[in-house]
Parts: structure tokens; sequence; C-alpha cells
């Protein structure tokens, strides 16, 4: 999906700045609209000659009618990214009625009229506000200006690397705990159950986490759990994974993983929701790393089965018999589903194919004319 851009001026100067700005935001490949203010008795200047704006890009120059902070509440809901060409008290104004979160508010950068400075000024990491200021500096030949602690010091940083690979950050406190820890020196773990790729950080020690609930059955024991198994089996500070996790642990997660799902016609929808978060629970999946929940074609428009998907808000993929014998991969063989459905296996078959040929985590667990299975797409993460 490309970044939604919006770019707000105040004055002639500053129109061919933001223009500019635009400009390079289209070429990175946002899609980037430009509003200018004007006062009534004044004309809609036209750009410089030499800004390099085209009117048939992308990009039309919109006058802006209504209030600034009108303006930027609906920015807020519609954008990824907001610049301010102007003073940075103009912004500052402008944004203060919309904060939340820095896991939900977009990116908000200001640069001066005559493109010396471009500041990063509200979510910097998660938003990506840093990064653009970078970006848009190097385009524009101007100087960013970029605060937060960690890029100051040149250290890694967690919700940036969370950003990049997709993955959801499940706890911000500890986050901070992380960044914290970083900033005073220590050393930190990083676990995975996939494979990193990139240069490891002069303060992490990156460990191999196996995807299997046994290990979080130890982590999580209580306090009586002898050392000797403890220090078999240590949990990361952070850890990639779509397992639960040990409290003590920031788990970031990545939605890869597709839930292949069979049932008896009619059957009960919460009895359906209630079989699947239970197996999900004692299998240590957590369930925000689902990304789909799929089955045969024959099941459609099966209530128990639609009314799971959009419960969780996840798209509900089906496959024909023929492309789910198509799946590669050994799967749990059943002569009563082949007889009915013309395949073999439905939830196994269907996770899979959902997936991307993905790997099978889960094989079909069955019970009262319910069937389970999932899949886990195969991912790479970069540091």
């Amino acid at each position: 999906m490309k970044v939604q851009a919006a770019v707000i001026c105040f004055t002639a100067r500053g129109r061919d700045t933001a223009v500019r700005a635009a400009r390079c935001l289209i070429e990175a490949g946002a899609e980037a609209s430009v509003w200018c203010r004007k006062k009534k008795e004044d004309t809609l200047p036209e750009p410089a000659a030499d800004s390099g704006y085209k009117e048939s890009e992308p990009g039309e120059i919109i006058e802006l009618k209504e209030s600034v902070r009108d303006w930027t509440g609906e920015r807020f809901a519609d954008s990824q990214l907001i610049v301010f060409v102007g003073a940075t008290g103009i912004a500052v104004r402008s944004i203060a009625p919309f904060l939340k979160s820095k896991t939900s508010d977009p990116a908000v950068l200001c640069v001066d009229e005559t493109a010396r400075f471009v500041i990063s000024l509200v979510s910097g990491h998660i938003g990506g506000a840093n990064e653009f200021a970078l970006r848009l500096a190097d385009a524009l030949g101007a100087q960013p200006v970029v605060t937060t602690a960690t890029d100051l010091n040149g250290l890694w940083a967690v919700d940036v690397f969370a950003r990049k690979n997709g993955l959801i950050i499940t706890d911000m406190k500890k986050a901070k705990f992380i960044s914290a820890a970083l900033l005073d020196g220590r050393r930190i773990r990083l676990g995975s159950e996939f494979p990193v790729t990139g240069d490891v950080p002069e303060q992490m020690d990156l460990v191999r986490i196996e995807d299997v609930p046994e290990q979080m059955d130890l982590l999580q024991e209580d306090d009586e759990t002898e050392q000797g198994s403890r220090d078999d089996v240590q949990a990361p500070d952070v850890a990639v994974s779509i397992r639960t996790q040990p409290p003590q642990t920031l788990a970031l997660i990545p939605r890869i993983v597709t839930l292949g799902v069979g049932c008896r016609k009619d059957k009960d929808p919460e009895e359906l929701d209630r079989f699947i978060c239970r197996v999900l629970e004692e299998e240590h999946i957590d369930p925000r790393s689902i990304e789909a929940v799929a089955s045969i074609d024959l099941k459609k428009d099966e209530p128990a089965i639609t009314i799971f998907a959009a419960r969780y808000h996840l798209p509900y993929d089906t496959w024909t018999a023929e492309e789910l014998r198509a799946a590669d991969g050994t799967f749990t063989e059943s002569g009563f589903v082949s007889s009915i459905t013309g395949v073999d296996n439905v939830c196994e078959r269907s996770a899979v194919r959902s997936s991307d040929g993905g790997r099978l985590i889960l094989r079909k667990r069955a019970e009262n004319g319910m069937t389970l299975a999932a899949a886990v797409r195969r991912v790479e993460i970069r540091l």
C-alpha cells in the first residue's frame, strides 16, 4: 500500500518548497497532495519556474478553504505522513489536539520555507518520520533534524526494527525499557524463530528460539522451576515469534499464520470460536499472528466460519478441491472427507495453500465435527 502524504503551505515561497517536497515524495513512491492557504484578497500564487512541479503529475495543488485545525484532523484520519511547510509553531499547535499515541499517530514533518531544515516532529520510529525526514532532506538539499535518543547515539531501535519487518509490538513499556537498556550500555538478547539477515548490532546477542510449545511451558512456569532447567532455556529480552512469550520478554509478532478450518454444516458459531481459541491457547499461538482463515469453497458461505473471520477482522479464503489437491506437502488423509469434498484433507491443505506454500505448525485437530490446522508463511527478518 502506498504512503498517503499531505503537504500544507501558507505563502508563495512556501508553496515552491511544498511542491518540491511533494514531488520528492511522489518519486519515492508515495501519493502526495499539496494544500495552500491564501487570503481572500490574494491570488493563488503559481509555482516557481524551477520548482519541477507539473500540473499533470499526481499531487494537484488544492486551495485550503477550511481551518488549519480542521484540515489537520482530517489528515490524521486519512494520511500516514503530514508535512508542514512553515514555522514549527504552526505545526505544533495544529497537531496538538489530535495526538494520541506513537503507535497510531501519523508521521509529521516540518520544513521551513527556504528548505534549509527538515524536522521530524512526531512518530519518528513507528510512523517513519525520521526516515522520511532523512529522505526528504537529501532530496531537498536540506539539513535533517532528528532528536530521538537511539538515533542520536547510533543505536538499534526496536520500534524501527518492528515497523520495517511488519511486526506487532505487544508492549510499548517494554519497548521503552529495551531502548533505555541500550542507552545505558547494556546488552540485550534478540531471539527469533525465523531466519535473521543483516549485521548484528554491537550491543546485541542474537539467539535462535524454537517454536515448540514445550519451551514456552518451561519459561512460563512459576519460581519453583529448577534453576538448571531455566538455564537451558533462557528467555530472550526481545522475541520475534508467533508464540506467546514469558512475561519478561518483549514479543514482536509477525502476522503470518493462516488457519485452515472445516466444520459440519450449520455448526454453532460460538462452539467453533471456542474450539479455535482453545487450541490456539494450548499450542501457544498468539492470536495476533493470524492473518487469514481458509477452507474449501464448499464452505464459502458456512456461517460458523464466516462469522469467526468477520469477528476477528480476518480475510476468508476458499479453494476448490482441485486447488487443494495441488498443495505441496504431506497431509493427514481421511477417506470420509475425500468422499464428501473430493479432497483427502481440507484444513491442512487450505492453510498451506493460503500461506503461499507455508509450513504446517499445527496439524489437523478434530473435535465434534470441527477441524483446525495452521500454517506459517515463510518470512525473513531483517536487522
